[in-house]
């Protein structure tokens, strides 16, 4: 409570006749800080001006008649006396009418969202944003990775390759299974019980697994459709970082200000990323007055266990499943072909059956087991491995102000733990956010520094899709095995007695043997430097430092599942002697990492100078350095590691024609495969430079420039250069003409013209290395051969908006028209109406009222000069990393988005209901289903649109409040869909896969569907 009062004590009194004020200047409509705002002491010399949180603090004589005033450019100024000062420390200042800048603004139809959370300091980040924004959700990150090290003797392929990339090669090599996968899912969800199957069926040898796993969550909002054929979350930044995962367990307490962006026309200033919608957090800074507080808190979560009853699983009994096997059987509809092949695993069901009809067992042992199966149910030894899942925080925050200096500091722990026993994500976040001014705010600015260490470790989880008969454990306590997708029991017996591991697999010892350990460490750090020269001119300068060190690992154990089976797969038969293993038996670990560095510089002046108040003049010079460097080591196998996974060592082997003990032969080549590390270098350097003058707020004109310069790698001169020049000119008809008009209030009217140039790029290659053992020399193949679709770019383009206000702004209409070059117009506009205000003033029991349609119609190199307009810093300018791609234009969008509010009895209930319909289109790489016959290239540069529509709805119902007791009910709801408009076309190829291709385009991740499967 103490700590509660000193929040909001705003005034100390020194002596009697001297008093203390400070306090903060706000825009009334946004909310937002008002930086370098005027407080003028009348009848004396004083004036200062607000520093960028729009604070304020000054002392002066204790009379209570003495006048301050509040002023700013384009805002309406205040005079307070210092009697009405005392109690007041929130300064709203309303913005003028007419201005044209503001005008332009408050054209704009609101879709970002800044969240209230003075009232929700007790949760963390993730309870406070989720069922706050209609259409956000979190998900699971998309983080898991698995790769499979691999040799396919039938198709000469050796190497290293994902999940995604083998599904890819089975579709082409392995048609008749896509009968049971028709989808990527169906392959993922089933690969860890079916991984032998599949990839012997190919003519494939499985070395190993490796499974990287997230246990965090991400934003997704309307469905996640960033960009065509991607599936990505919500772009988070933290104080200007862009963060990998969502900061869920962040304390309010932390937190000054989250803000939702929901309009895809501001989040493309992000990059590509943020076309989905940013979360931009703000954390606390220091306190005004105070020289130090302390603010401690903690968070705890817990839940029960995981409901895997039947009926949350949506999952039939044993017997139930008996019976479909059964009814499946007696239609000759059983999976592919496995009835007849020996090696390939069968569920016991089908293989009861089958041994029932060839009469391999008599009828009274086919029933007595057939109900022994049948009674059988897993459930409860599938509960005994779970475990509840629990999160908890610890904050610790110093903040205070000396003399100029405002400091925070804010220390966090937090520990979670998931259902599956052993998982764990810690994390300890020290965070220092602090602000000065010196010489009567001459010299101002902040510095942000941020040191994360976390380590989260994820065992394997136990499968949901087990067969509801398929045992953990036997009445001794011992492990049973399954067999389903690997050698059947009875062969496996047979290869067991040569010598060879049991391949059999049982969920919980490898859960209790093997894990995967991710550790990170991140260091971020920014600072503002401004130098006010005097009211007009200012030096401003940024620095941001980024860097990032991630270190996985994935610890087999030798007695788990993957580990017998991998030694198996290098076992070689002696006759008389045994087996001899290739491969060291024991445990093995797969260790890889990333190390990424970031550093943005960035200087500029920014010159205002108003003349008489009727001429403006303005004008700014900017430069910006960027440089970032990847180094990526790729998953390495260590063999002869300990138990905690240390040591080991890399192997070689000698190419050899021996067969292992299934008669395979042994490909020693992908035992020695080392992957070789990837580093990645940009260098970037963009300049911006400005000059508009305006006349009586009524004219103005600007001439902006913006140019970005990259190193142009192997092509003549050495930078390539970006060049966007514009020339703006916007007319208040309304203030010019029409003044005392009772109907429109405003007639605005804009244009501007410019160009955007480009060199012509160097083409990107991708090239893989092979060794040839038996020459002893590198074979290098070129596979991809990318030309980069910024190249050579010659755009002239026109743009015309006109704003126009009616009945005191009751009514809002703003139109835009573009035009380039390329022989395309766009339209875009904003439509805002307020009819309980116009038309509807007597129903009293309704007080709001407001229809609102928006169109967003953008191409791709329009989104392109939007994130150039960065290049222009100025007194407003927030730190922030460069997010501009020299790769592939940013997406172009098409947005449709109408909605209504309504408010009845003073807004007590409130109704926001809002449709949205937008097309996305943009350039993706697409594999070819084989390789290019002309070209012997494997992918392609395509073009692909994503439509994304849905219905939003919130409500808002204040059921009770009071100074210190508030009641609310809100619902939100959505609904959102996404199809594909525009697939890339796919040539055709006389197989077996071309006439059984699967409609599969329901799939979020199948978005690559063709246009003949549906």
């Amino acid at each position: 409570m103490i700590l509660f009062l000193f929040c909001l004590c705003s005034v100390d009194v020194w002596a009697q006749d001297r008093v203390q004020l400070f306090g903060v200047v706000r825009d009334a409509e946004s909310k937002q800080p008002i930086p370098k705002a005027t407080v003028t002491v009348l009848d004396s010399r004083f004036v200062m001006e607000t520093n960028e949180l729009g604070e304020y603090a000054f002392e002066c004589i204790n009379q209570d008649k003495i006048e301050i005033t509040f002023s700013c450019v384009g805002y309406a100024p205040l005079v307070y006396s210092l009697r009405q000062l005392k109690r007041r420390n929130d300064i709203q200042l309303k913005k003028q009418v007419r201005r044209i800048e503001e005008a332009i603004v408050r054209h704009r139809n609101p879709k970002n969202v800044l969240l209230d959370i003075e009232q929700r300091r007790h949760l963390n980040l993730g309870q406070m944003l989720e069922g706050t924004v209609p259409g956000l959700i979190f998900r699971p990150s998309t983080t898991t990775e698995q790769e499979v090290i691999f040799s396919t003797p039938t198709l000469n392929i050796s190497g290293s390759m994902n999940l995604r990339e083998m599904y890819d090669q089975m579709k082409r090599t392995m048609p008749e299974a896509m009968v049971l996968y028709p989808t990527f899912q169906d392959f993922q969800r089933d690969f860890d019980q079916k991984r032998s199957t599949l990839m012997r069926a190919a003519g494939s040898n499985i070395i190993n697994q490796t499974k990287l796993s997230s246990m965090g969550l991400v934003p997704e909002f309307r469905g996640g459709s960033a960009l065509p054929g991607d599936t990505k979350g919500m772009l988070v930044l933290v104080d200007g970082f862009p963060e990998a995962e969502f900061p869920l367990n962040m304390p309010m307490a932390n937190i000054e200000s989250v803000e939702v962006i929901r309009d895809p026309e501001e989040g493309i200033k992000y990059g590509p990323e943020g076309v989905n919608g940013v979360v931009l957090i703000k954390t606390m800074r220091g306190s005004v007055g105070k020289p130090l507080e302390i603010h401690y808190t903690q968070n705890f979560f817990i839940s029960d266990l995981e409901d895997i009853s039947n009926k949350a699983l949506e999952r039939i009994s044993s017997r139930d499943l008996l019976d479909l096997y059964q009814d499946r059987f007696d239609l000759d509809i059983t999976p592919m072909t496995n009835l007849h092949l020996p090696y390939i695993g069968v569920n016991p069901a089908y293989l009861l059956l089958n041994h029932h009809r060839h009469d391999k067992i008599s009828a009274s042992e086919f029933e007595h087991r057939w109900d022994s199966l049948g009674n059988l149910d897993n459930q409860q030894q599938i509960r005994q491995t779970q475990q509840r899942v629990g999160m908890q925080n610890y904050n610790l925050r110093l903040a205070g102000r000396k003399d100029e200096v405002r400091y925070n500091l804010s220390l966090m722990y937090s520990d979670n733990k998931s259902s599956s026993p052993g998982d764990y994500m810690r994390n300890f976040d020290l965070n220092s956010n602090n602000t000065f001014s010196f010489f009567k705010n001459k010299i101002e600015g902040n510095l942000y520094v941020r040191y994360r260490r976390g380590e989260n470790k994820t065992v394997p989880r136990i499968s949901m899709s087990l067969e509801p008969y398929q045992m953990l454990f036997d009445e001794q306590g011992n492990y049973v095995y399954d067999y389903n997708d690997t050698y059947r029991y009875d062969l496996n017996q047979q290869f067991m007695s040569l010598g060879a591991f049991d391949v059999g697999r049982n969920h919980v010892e490898d859960q209790r043997l093997n894990y995967s350990l991710g550790r990170n460490r991140m260091l971020s750090a920014s600072g503002k430097v401004q130098v006010n020269f005097n009211p007009s001119l200012s030096w401003i300068n940024t620095m941001l430092y980024q860097r990032t060190n991630n270190r996985t690992e994935q610890f087999t154990h030798e007695h788990s599942t993957d580990a017998r089976r991998h030694f198996n797969m290098y076992s070689i038969p002696i006759k008389d002697k045994g087996i001899n293993y290739w491969a060291p038996v024991g445990n093995y670990n797969q260790r890889g990492g990333s190390l990424e560095t970031t550093m943005d510089f960035r200087s500029g002046f920014d010159f205002s100078k108003t003349v008489s108040d009727i001429h403006q003049f303005k004008a700014g010079l900017s430069g910006w350095v960027s440089m970032s460097d990847a180094k990526m080591n790729p998953v390495e196998i260590f063999y002869g590691v300990d138990a905690r996974g240390r040591g080991g060592d890399t192997i070689w082997m000698e190419p050899t024609a021996a067969r292992n003990i299934y008669g395979e032969p042994v490909e020693t080549g992908s035992l020695i495969n080392i992957p070789q590390p990837q580093n990645q270098r940009n260098r970037n350097l963009r300049i911006g430079g400005n000059f508009g003058y305006s006349y009586r707020e009524t004219f103005q004109t600007k001439f902006t420039y913006n140019g970005v310069y990259i190193p142009n790698y192997g092509v003549k001169p050495n930078y390539a250069m970006f060049h966007d020049a514009s020339l703006l000119v916007d007319w208040d008809l309304h203030q010019r003409f029409i003044p005392e008009n009772r109907i429109i209030n405003e007639l605005l009217i804009g244009t501007k013209i410019g160009g955007l140039r480009s060199p012509r790029l160097p083409a990107q290659h991708q090239a893989s290395r092979n060794m040839e053992t038996n020459w002893d020399y590198y074979s290098i193949s070129l596979t991809n051969y990318f030309d980069p679709n910024m190249s050579n770019i010659n755009l002239n383009y026109a743009k015309t908006s006109l704003y126009l206000g009616l009945f005191n702004d009751l009514m809002k209409f703003q139109a835009s028209a573009y035009i380039n070059n390329q022989d395309r117009t766009l339209w875009s506009g904003d439509f805002n109406y307020n009819i309980k205000q116009h038309l509807l003033t007597k129903l009293d029991f309704l007080s709001t009222l407001s229809l609102v349609y928006s169109l967003q119609n953008f191409d791709q190199y329009q989104s392109l000069l939007i994130q150039f307009e960065l290049n222009q810093l100025n007194r407003h300018s927030v730190v922030q990393p460069n997010f501009l791609v020299m790769e592939f234009l940013p997406p172009a969008i098409l947005n449709h988005e109408p909605s209504i509010q309504l408010g009845f009895l003073s807004d007590r209930f409130l109704v926001d209901i809002r449709k949205y319909d937008r097309l996305t289109t943009g350039i993706m790489v697409d594999m070819y289903n084989l390789p290019d016959f002309a070209t012997g290239l494997q992918s392609r540069y395509v073009k692909n649109t994503i439509r994304t529509k849905g219905l939003e709805f919130a409500s808002t119902l204040k059921l009770f409040e009071r100074s210190r007791f508030r009641w609310n009910v809100n619902v939100l709801a959505s609904f959102n869909d996404i199809v594909n408009v525009e697939v890339p076309e796919q040539e055709y190829i006389a197989n077996y896969a071309y006439l059984v291709t699967p409609r599969n385009n329901y799939s979020q991740n199948a978005l690559w569907s063709y246009r003949w499967g549906g």
